[in-house]
């Protein structure tokens, strides 16, 4: 009979033992894990740090940094712990806007685009402005890749106003709408699509009033019959805000429009059509806009003032300067516009009327040249150089000392989107010093668009289509 092969007992027990012990150990290091990973979430939890003093929000900055690294490690568990927990807390009903926010700020910092959805998704249903910080900062870096993966993030920031941030290196705060131009604008053109679909979609006054102004900025013709309609029949700041970006565009179609609401009850809308008036740019305004100069409201009186100032006229000039004579404040307002430009009542009165008719149209074209045409010194480009220095621009994010005859010089309108392509790469360095270049390419941008549709981009007689 052939014997049976049998192992020594004490070598057998040792096998089982070890494979015990090894299950035991790997159970141990499992449930180590998971609570190191149960502390960090915890540590996220209910923070609120206006409770906290300075030392104790840097102890809490720490401790909230620590959890990030260890919910990172924990690789796709954690990123499934800390959604079940934005769950539980919708689930409960509880109000911890700080943590979701912070969520989603992590979410971003582990898994960027692919979790693009579910950060859209919680800010869909969170107050933005609990730390708007986490937000900002989160759907800007997710703009500047422009990916079309990041426009529900993107989306989601619209319907606040209320979020503000603070960049401390040139103290400049950010508040509505240039938290949203920021953001959008650093996603380019790409994104003029999805707001134009928005504005056809939304029933959100912000939301509304948001897309309005960053298709304003840009120019975007295919949206400029929603706005009217916005502008004649909308609600809220999507009325208020369509109105006034009317005048932006400047279509001729629009004047009659932009006159009448002069005639409103409500000096807020009131307001908003002298704001268009003074952007459109059309000179017979003047006399309707005259009278208001006797309001009784501060904020349109001042906006009446530097719309008269802006449409110069003989009438307008006529009107500041009996305005001037009302009292000392007054007075020191009109001296300070006559003084930037340049212009000396002493002499304006010893005219004839048909000098003084010369004078301001000479005083206006001097004023647009200035704005529009090249100085002596400045150097235009050809299309081809604007081409080549546009790439340049792009790839340093910056335009310094480039002004808009400069950029008119070589550009026409179907260069629109290269010059806000351009823009899009300017405000990746969050900063004021970005917004002189890009004021001065929105309103090179505002001119090309305009050439679209007008004999004159500029301030005109009449604003006449072509």
């Amino acid at each position: 009979m052939k014997k049976e092969l049998r192992l020594p007992v004490l070598r057998i027990l040792g096998v089982i033992l070890t494979t015990l012990f090894l299950s035991l150990s790997a159970t141990q290091a499992q449930n180590a894990s998971n609570q190191k990973l149960e502390r960090a979430i915890g540590a996220l939890r209910r923070v609120d740090p206006e409770k906290l003093s300075d030392s104790e929000q840097e102890k809490k900055a720490k401790e909230i940094n620590d959890a990030w690294e260890v919910i990172k490690k924990a690789g796709a568990a954690g990123i499934s712990r800390l959604k079940e927990e934005v769950r539980r807390v919708d689930d409960a009903k509880e109000r911890d806007d700080y943590f979701k926010l912070n969520a989603t700020a992590l979410l971003w910092y582990i898994a960027q685009l692919n979790e693009a959805e579910a950060i859209a998704a919680i800010w869909n249903k969170t107050p933005l402005r609990a730390q708007y910080n986490y937000v900002f900062y989160t759907a800007f870096d997710a703009a500047t890749r422009q990916d079309p993966r990041a426009l529900p993030m993107l989306e989601a920031v619209l319907k606040d106003k209320e979020g503000e941030v603070f960049f401390e290196l040139h103290a400049m705060e950010v508040k509505w709408p240039l938290t949203h131009e920021f953001i959008w604008g650093a996603y380019g053109t790409k994104g003029l699509p999805a707001l134009a679909k928005i504005l056809e979609t939304s029933q959100d006054t912000v939301e509304l009033a948001s897309a309005i102004l960053l298709l304003t900025s840009a120019q975007y013709l295919p949206a400029l019959p929603r706005i009217r309609e916005l502008a004649a029949t909308g609600k809220g700041e999507a009325r208020l805000v369509a109105i006034q970006s009317l005048g932006v565009f400047g279509h001729p179609q629009d004047y009659d429009f932009l006159i009448s609401g002069l005639r409103s009850d409500d000096a807020e809308v009131v307001w908003r059509h002298v704001y268009a008036l003074y952007e459109f740019g059309d000179l017979r305004a003047v006399p309707l806009l005259i009278p208001l100069l006797k309001t009784k409201d501060p904020k349109l009186e001042l906006e009446t003032l530097a719309t008269l100032n802006h449409l110069l006229t003989p009438a307008s000039v006529e009107a500041l300067q009996q305005y001037s004579q009302t009292n000392s404040e007054r007075a020191g307002r009109v001296k300070a516009y006559f003084a930037e430009l340049d212009f000396k009542c002493e002499d304006y009165q010893k005219m004839s009327a048909p000098e003084r008719e010369k004078s301001i149209t000479a005083l206006r074209t001097k004023r647009d040249d200035l704005n529009f045409k090249l100085q002596k010194g400045e150097q235009g480009y050809t299309h081809d150089a604007l081409l080549r220095a546009a790439a340049e621009w792009k790839r340093k994010s910056r335009m310094a000392q480039v002004e808009v005859s400069e950029l008119l010089s070589g550009a026409t309108a179907s260069d629109i989107e290269l010059l806000l392509d351009v823009k899009a790469t300017l405000y990746k360095r969050l900063s004021d010093e970005a917004m002189y270049e890009v004021k001065r390419i929105d309103e090179a941008v505002k001119y090309l668009g305009r050439s679209r549709y007008r004999k004159v981009a500029g301030i005109a007689e009449k604003v006449e289509g072509i």
